[in-house]
């Protein structure tokens, strides 16, 4: 036990465990110190109307479709959303949030979507609109979590990792009230 806490007692002299953006946890995953952005602040009605949607798809998934564990995992993905949400989006949520949708979409793309592809599942327009829904709204979660972790890490003094265009499609679409503060 002693050599734990040498161990320990070294990395924190080497300034390894700081708390800064360095410090990573799950699948390079931030542990949030302080609070939230105030950029990732004026996003707090997206990422509601995000996770409002999956549980509105969860719900078609059930009433619809009858399917039951697509249903289960899009409420889960929602429970977590909702909880990286209360947390005052706490970056730590919404990225494990994210790689849980990047996660499931991948997943339902290959047990739901590929068999409709190929034929081997009778094609209703109903049916098709709900398969194809699933994986949409999870990569729409993941890309609107990876954009939130851009602006962390540049907020705290690192280069973002490579973006993606989710700033410049939502403002052509629809106005933010904290775009200002945005510099794209």
């Amino acid at each position: 036990m002693a050599d734990a806490y040498a161990w320990g007692g070294k990395k924190i002299q080497q300034g390894l465990v700081t708390g800064e953006i360095n410090q990573n946890w799950f699948f390079c995953i931030p542990i949030q110190i302080g609070p939230a952005t105030e950029y990732a602040r004026g996003l707090r009605h997206w990422f509601m109307f995000i996770i409002l949607l999956q549980v509105a798809e969860a719900v078609v998934q059930i009433v619809l479709c009858s399917a039951l564990v697509t249903a289960l995992w899009m409420a889960v993905t929602a429970v977590l959303g909702l909880f990286a949400w209360r947390q005052d989006m706490n970056i730590t949520y919404i990225c494990i949030w994210g790689t849980f949708s990047i996660f499931q979409a991948v997943m339902t793309f290959i047990s739901d979507l590929l068999p409709a592809i190929t034929g081997a599942l009778s094609l209703d327009v109903v049916g098709l609109i709900t398969l194809i829904s699933v994986p949409v709204i999870h990569l729409l979660a993941a890309a609107f979590a990876w954009h939130l972790y851009n602006d962390y890490a540049e907020d705290h003094g690192e280069r973002p990792a490579r973006s993606i265009p989710l700033p410049s499609m939502l403002k052509s679409m629809i106005p933010l009230r904290s775009w200002g503060s945005l510099t794209l």
